[in-house]
Formats: C-alpha cells, structure tokens, sequence
C-alpha cells in the first residue's frame, strides 16, 4: 500500500476498483463485509518515515466506497537473533 493509492480513493470506488487500487484486504469481517482493514509497515524506517499505517476501509450498501480512515500504527519488532526465529544455535 503507497501513499500514492490511498491518495487515488475517491467516494464510489467499487470494491474491485479498491482492490486493484490497495490489493486483497487484511482483514474482513465476515458479519461485515463492508468493512475492510489493511496495514502496512516496514522494519526499516529510514526507508519510511510513516514505517506503520492502518488504513480502514467503509463501503455503503450496493458496495460502493463510502468513506475511509488512516491511523499512524505503532508496532514493537522484538530483535531476534537466532537462526531463523527458531531459538536455536
């Protein structure tokens, strides 16, 4: 998810217009199928400066974008050092 496609959601988007625009959605609510929920992030946050995001999608009931929120996201990494997080060697 860029910056750059949330930048392009715009009111009346379908939901297959926002799925090419951010990809399939993290989280689907199966009570709620018009509610979808991605997140972003990246360890290396000389790369982005914005290194989590959360974005919460809305769509109406004939499945159109209905409005939207993003929320700066903090994520803890744990540093791990053994091989392959597997706690050995």
């Amino acid at each position: 998810m860029t910056q750059e496609a949330i930048a392009s959601l715009q009111e009346g988007l379908s939901k297959k217009q926002v799925r090419e625009l951010l990809g399939p959605p993290l989280g689907q609510d199966p009570f709620n199928p018009n509610h979808w929920e991605y997140i972003f992030y990246s360890a290396n946050t000389d790369l982005h400066s914005d290194s989590a995001k959360h974005l919460v999608v809305y769509f109406d009931r004939d499945d159109m974008l209905e409005s939207w929120k993003t929320r700066q996201k903090t994520i803890q990494l744990k540093e791990d050092k053994s091989f392959f997080g597997l706690g050995v060697f």
